[in-house]
């Protein structure tokens, strides 16, 4: 691996996930779930914390690549609404947990959290929903083209691809492309 400076941009007061378009680790024989990113300086409390999916509210010590590539990293920056950007930093190594290999020396990851007047060209960094839509057993709704939007890119729609990573609990969503309907899942 080569040591190399990583970072995203998030808009204020939305958190964004890391990728693997942030992050990526590839070792010939050693699977993602394997590479582990290990903190070793975290972000101060008022500079927001990272958060797996699957551990809601517990601020990361580390995580994996298959974490990263299953989409279950998630910065949440801090409460922020001033006109300027701000950056903040962790750093971390890279092991192999299976050999304990180091991969990597300390590599810095910058985090600059963008104001929302200010031109931003990456991913889309949110998408908001119009409202909550309350669905009885037995009933279906359509949730139309203007129920879901997105803020903090520059981007066609029809280039922007939206990641479900919480599925309902009960139902389901399906897809509707002309005559083809796909149900939809997580990740």
């Amino acid at each position: 691996m080569e040591a190399n400076q990583f970072g995203m941009m998030v808009l204020q007061n939305h958190p964004a996930t890391i990728s693997n378009d942030h992050l990526l680790v590839e070792v010939i024989g050693v699977p993602p779930s394997d590479i582990v990113y290990m903190i070793t300086k975290k972000l101060l409390k008022e500079e927001g914390f990272l958060e797996n999916f699957d551990q809601p509210g517990v601020r990361l010590q580390s995580f994996t690549q298959n974490d990263i590539d299953n989409l279950k990293i998630v910065y949440h920056p801090p409460p922020y609404g001033g006109a300027s950007e701000k950056q903040f930093m962790f750093q971390f190594v890279v092991i192999d947990a299976k050999s304990g290999t180091q991969l990597s020396p300390v590599q810095n990851f910058t985090i600059t959290i963008t104001p929302p007047n200010t031109d931003f060209t990456s991913p889309a960094s949110s998408i908001d929903y119009e409202s909550t839509i309350l669905v009885t057993q037995g009933q279906s709704v359509k949730l139309g083209q203007n129920w879901l939007s997105t803020i903090g890119h520059e981007l066609p729609d029809d280039q922007l691809e939206v990641v479900l990573t919480n599925a309902p609990q009960y139902g389901i969503l399906v897809q509707i492309l002309g005559d083809t309907k796909t149900e939809l899942a997580e990740g």
